[in-house]
């Protein structure tokens, strides 16, 4: 009898443990369901987000864009990275080509080496191959795209041409046009091309938001991507790029002084930001601060053209402040000297009806002589004429 009741367990208890069970098992599922991703929670606490975007032929980079976008206002930033701009690589403990990072540590590091670079966080990156790129452009049914003029004369190897005015690119042709090196494109050209480029590639990755649920595209989609976020923030982010929009995007490129150096054990050119980085990081600050901001920027959305005359005794002084201007963005079309070396003050003229762009150009600089004149005789026909005087530093206007 005593055995048989060491036995006998208590039917209640039973109970009462399968419903502990049911609870704790419908909690786990709710919890799960309610949790938030990280990118909803981001957006939710009203921040900015940062990503590496990275193209690769070969696994190696062919193209960088740290892109930087504020989901409250829609606006967004690229901001180029060539891979043969020259730094200390984190890990490798030399100076070398920042794409170094990615060949030999791989996406996280790159992602970590542009984001120090940049003074900014960069708390995530997307990686697509060529291949890749073909993929998603084909499951978006195509990438619209303005060219500006045909292209048609070429000095790589792709077999392609593009006529001028709206088109819609398939995933060659996408890949093909990024691939196009176009005879005679001046480098400021080429990448703001690219830019272009890949603000459309992006505005198309929200264009997939009502669909990315489906099983089938949503298998596609991730077979052509790599990157740290889970699949379950790729969709959110999906979503949240279906605000963006392409045609206020601000586009800024790396700018610097191209030294030969050894790296690596192999004697190389390698593009050093000026001022040790100090100029990129400010922009890339004052971009990140302007994305919040609902009120449009001057001359946002537009490449403005320029004209730097030097009105002081320093030599060299308009061919670095042409490549201050550049890596805000601006085309700097000519340099040159002013009819006289002795302007006291720096002068920023606008040629042309929109005097905005003359008011952005001098925010550059802190500049606050700003006027309006009509270009007299021949000369460049650029948006702006920047006269430097000797109360410019090199960086503002004092």
């Amino acid at each position: 009898m005593g055995a048989k009741g060491e036995r006998h367990v208590d039917a209640g208890v039973v109970f009462v443990f399968l419903i502990l069970l049911v609870v704790g098992v419908a909690a786990l599922i709710l919890y799960f369901q309610v949790q938030t991703d990280e990118i909803s929670s981001r957006v939710e606490n009203n921040e900015d987000l940062g990503f590496l975007f990275v193209i690769t032929e070969d696994n190696r980079p062919v193209l960088t864009q740290a892109f930087l976008y504020a989901p409250a206002t829609g606006r967004g930033s690229l901001i180029d990275v060539p891979g043969d701009t020259g730094t200390i690589v984190s890990g490798l403990d030399r100076v070398d080509r920042i794409d170094s990072a990615f060949i030999e540590g791989g996406a996280n590091a790159y992602r970590s080496q542009v984001a120090s670079m940049l003074g900014t966080e960069l708390p995530y990156y997307v990686v697509v191959d060529g291949e890749g790129l073909e993929r998603l452009v084909d499951l978006a049914e195509g990438l619209p795209l303005f060219i500006a003029a045909g292209m048609s004369d070429y000095t790589s190897d792709v077999a392609a041409s593009f006529p001028s005015g709206n088109v819609v690119l398939d995933g060659r042709k996408a890949r093909d046009y990024l691939e196009f090196a176009e005879l005679g494109e001046r480098d400021v050209e080429r990448v703001a091309r690219r830019q272009s480029f890949v603000g459309r590639a992006i505005s198309m990755i929200g264009s997939l938001a009502n669909v990315i649920e489906d099983d089938e595209v949503a298998r596609i989609f991730f077979s052509a991507v790599q990157t740290n976020l889970d699949q379950r923030s790729v969709r959110s982010l999906v979503k949240v790029l279906a605000g963006f929009e392409p045609e206020r995007i601000v586009t800024r490129r790396v700018q610097g002084t191209v030294r030969s150096v050894e790296a690596n054990g192999v004697e190389q050119e390698l593009l050093f930001p000026h001022f040790e980085g100090q100029w990129l990081r400010e922009t890339v600050r004052q971009v990140r601060e302007s994305l919040s901001s609902e009120q449009q920027l001057p001359g946002e959305g537009v490449v403005i053209s320029l004209e730097i005359l030097n009105g002081t005794g320093a030599t060299g002084l308009a061919r670095r402040t042409q490549e201050l201007f550049e890596s805000h963005g601006f085309d700097v079309r000519a340099i040159g000297n002013a009819e006289t070396s002795d302007v006291e003050s720096t002068l920023v003229i606008s040629r042309g009806t929109e005097r905005m762009y003359a008011e952005r150009t001098a925010e550059v600089i802190r500049a606050e002589r700003v006027l309006s004149q009509e270009r007299e005789g021949d000369g460049p026909i650029v948006d702006v004429t920047v006269i430097i005087g000797k109360d410019f530093d090199g960086r503002y206007v004092r």
